[in-house]
């Protein structure tokens, strides 16, 4: 909106049909004594003569209307000439009135006033709603020969008045105001009302009234008058905003004119609206993590009259770290997958079966969940860490072959809330994939920050929750590659403080005991070789020194107990399973 020395206002429906008019320069002054909260009335007694054929000026009733428009909710405004509105003669043609005196009204800074005088002799006259402030106590009113159409009447008409101080015309002055009919009368605006929501009621209230003399060519010359100067995108957007329960209720509200019917007026295309879709974990949404209208239709959002969407899920069983986001399907197919603050997912628990609702905010991006049963996750528990990525089942060696499988290769906490796991001989790629993930689920996970990144070896980086994969370079034929992953710095409100470090080391052949046929793993295949070799197989060789898992000179069937528990893990009597042999003294 174009900026002016003045400022504009809105109608106020349901106050009688008041006069508008506009101002000349006039000094001010007043024949008596100027005190705090009065302002006065210069009657123009050649403009309104005929008011004065038989009556005196001095014996002409006087009242003043005030009300406010915005700012002081508790200024009380009286009714239209009765006792409290009536002025007190001054002297020559000049009347004053305190706001003051009987209501105990005050002024305030910053808010918007109206005043109205209006007089009673041998005929009635009216001033134009007029606006005002606290820098207008002690100055005048003054009428100009001009009229306007009045704003709720268009068979009437309204004197031009302002303010009788330069410095308060500059600001002050005939209240801008669209008439019944579209046109625009007025000058002056108050500060606290928009040029887009002055529009916007215009048409909430004569949209459909008025519906046979409004044309869509007159409400857009409406918007580009001068003192509006309104874009009728911005005033649409905010009508369908402002009025949006009326608009969901067309049966209730039938003078509230259609969103489409005000696009027709203002000559604006609406945007087509989003489609907004609950997408996450299976157990709720039905689905996994499917954020089109077309893979999900039951998991749609409904468009409140608030602006807001709601999903309600029916019946949800208890869970725990269910995990949620909502996926906006714009008009021209793109998808915007919205989370927490952070942009990761919303994580919940279901104690007991209940109602779920998902409701989310566009213009705040807030996304609630709540339930009778339904309990936010604000922090971590973990109880076991592990390294998930793109293992080979047929090369145990990276991830002991395990590909994604999140509850499969645990690390070792070596430290509070550090973990760590190490391969041997992996073999040489540039692609390894790898994550970290809790607890066996992938509902608290860490990754990279980027895809395709590749950490260098030994050097600590940043571990992001929910983050992509891991890149680990393997540049050797064989190497020993160690993951770590530090979460005693990690919050879980912000999602940050994680650290992981990727070490690749090249690894010199070694000679494991207990990998009894030599392959550089230890599992259920040597425990057969050793029963075979122990029973004399004729064609069974073994390495004694890495057969002889419990170190005492024999191989016989103690070493292959120490190599079962070895391969089945929790058990003690394990012997020297697993350890090189070369570092065996």
């Amino acid at each position: 909106m174009r900026k002016t020395n003045k400022v504009l206002s809105l109608t106020v429906a349901g106050l009688m049909a008041f006069s508008t008019s506009a101002v000349t320069a006039f000094s001010v002054s007043a024949a008596e004594d100027v005190t705090d909260t009065k302002i006065y009335f210069e009657v123009p007694t050649e403009i309104w003569a005929d008011a004065l054929v038989k009556t005196d000026v001095s014996a002409l009733k006087v009242y003043a209307h005030t009300y406010a428009v915005a700012g002081d909710p508790d200024y009380k405004e009286t009714s239209w000439q009765t006792k409290g509105e009536v002025c007190k003669y001054v002297s020559g043609n000049i009347y004053s009135y305190d706001i003051d005196a009987k209501y105990k009204r005050t002024l305030k800074d910053g808010a918007d006033y109206v005043a109205i005088f209006s007089i009673v002799g041998d005929k009635g006259y009216q001033t134009c709603n007029v606006t005002m402030g606290k820098s207008c106590y002690g100055d005048t009113i003054v009428v100009t020969g001009e009229t306007y159409e009045n704003s709720q009447d268009s068979q009437k008409k309204d004197y031009r008045s302002v303010w009788k101080s330069e410095a308060n015309a500059a600001v002050y002055g005939p209240k801008l105001e669209i008439t019944s009919t579209g046109r625009v009368v007025g000058e002056s605006i108050p500060t606290s009302i928009t040029a887009e929501e002055m529009v916007a009621q215009f048409l909430h209230d004569y949209g459909v009234k008025n519906a046979s003399i409004l044309t869509p060519e007159k409400v857009q010359e409406t918007c580009a008058n001068e003192f509006i100067n309104a874009a009728p995108k911005d005033v649409y957007d905010l009508y369908v905003s402002k009025y949006a329960d009326e608009l969901a209720d067309p049966e209730a509200y039938p003078n509230t004119a259609s969103a489409e019917k005000i696009a027709e007026y203002l000559g604006v295309t609406p945007e087509a609206e989003s489609t907004y879709v609950v997408a996450g974990s299976e157990e709720i949404c039905g689905v996994l993590w499917k954020g089109s209208p077309a893979e999900a239709p039951e998991n749609v959002m409904t468009k409140n009259a608030d602006g807001t969407y709601t999903k309600v899920f029916s019946g949800v069983a208890p869970a725990e770290k269910l995990q949620i986001k909502v996926v906006e399907n714009t008009a021209d197919g793109e998808q915007n997958w919205i989370g927490d603050a952070t942009g990761n997912n919303i994580t919940f628990d279901v104690t007991d079966t209940c109602d779920v609702t998902v409701t989310y905010n566009p213009s705040t991006s807030e996304i609630t969940v709540t339930g009778d049963a339904v309990k936010l996750v604000t922090d971590i528990v973990i109880t076991s860490m592990h390294a998930v990525g793109n293992g080979d089942p047929d090369d145990g060696s990276w991830l002991n072959g395990a590909a994604w499988d999140v509850t499969a290769n645990e690390m070792e906490q070596v430290a509070d809330k550090v973990y760590e796991i190490t391969y041997h001989n992996v073999p040489e790629f540039d692609n390894y994939q790898v994550k970290f993930a809790a607890n066996g689920t992938w509902a608290d996970s860490w990754g990279s920050a980027e895809e395709g990144f590749t950490p260098e070896s030994g050097v600590a980086f940043d571990a992001v929750y929910n983050g992509q994969n891991i890149t680990v370079n393997v540049p050797y034929e064989l190497a020993d590659v160690t993951l770590r992953i530090d979460l005693s710095n990690f919050n879980y409100a912000t999602k940050a403080g994680a650290v992981a470090t990727v070490t690749v080391t090249d690894a010199v052949p070694k000679t494991y005991i207990g990998d009894v046929n030599g392959d550089g793993k230890i599992d259920a295949n040597d425990v057969t070789t050793l029963q075979m070799y122990i029973a004399k197989y004729a064609d069974v060789t073994v390495n004694e020194a890495v057969a002889d898992v419990d170190g005492n000179g024999k191989i016989n069937v103690l070493d292959v107990t120490a190599i079962q528990k070895y391969v089945a893990g929790g058990f003690d009597g394990t012997g020297n399973a697993g350890k090189v042999l070369e570092n065996i003294a």
